[in-house]
């Protein structure tokens, strides 16, 4: 699915290399498993054999990454390290570009590590990308909720009226209404 705007501003395309698109679209559709995880993680670290400094590809890697940790499939140790790795290469490599800040914000975000520099980041993402809703749910679901879960709620409204298409938005603002007692 595609998340537009109200306004029907469409996000920016991303990534632009065909070859990670597949990629993409898996860890990004809602049916996602973790044997569809394991196939992005494969087409990802196919190109990065190709080029290993390749930003698209490591920041994809990143998020595929978060992914697999977001959605409990893996919080290995193992798992937490291969996601600093990529997430912290995915800003080296690509310290402007929007995508990076979420990667690195939204492993931030897991352990509560450091709350501050991800949601700085991730508020910087937002301003470069505002039509790109996985930001803003990075920033209500991951960021801010579980330390700030009123204004978890306040931005997940705010959300879920610049995306009124975005499934997810919705579903992240139920669970984080629901566990704050805002029915």
């Amino acid at each position: 699915f595609q998340q537009v705007l109200a306004d029907n501003t469409p996000p920016r395309e991303w990534p632009v290399n065909p070859k990670l698109k597949p990629a993409f679209a898996i860890i990004t559709a809602l049916d996602t498993s973790m044997e569809s995880c394991r196939l992005a993680e494969d087409m990802v670290n196919a190109e990065l054999k190709e080029r290993p400094t390749d930003a698209e590809a490591t920041i994809l890697g990143a998020m595929v990454q978060n992914y697999v940790i977001n959605r409990g499939y893996d919080a290995s140790e193992e798992r937490f390290v291969l996601a600093r790795r990529f997430s912290e290469r995915a800003l080296q490599l690509a310290p402007d570009d929007p995508e990076a800040m979420a990667v690195m914000a939204q492993f931030l975000s897991f352990r509560k590590s450091d709350v501050v520099r991800a949601e700085e980041l991730i508020r910087k993402a937002i301003k470069l990308a505002p039509a790109e809703a996985r930001f803003s749910r990075i920033l209500i679901y991951n960021v801010l909720y579980g330390t700030r879960n009123m204004d978890a709620v306040t931005e997940g409204k705010a959300a879920r009226l610049r995306f009124p298409k975005d499934p997810l938005t919705h579903y992240n603002l139920a669970l984080i209404s629901r566990s704050t007692g805002d029915l």
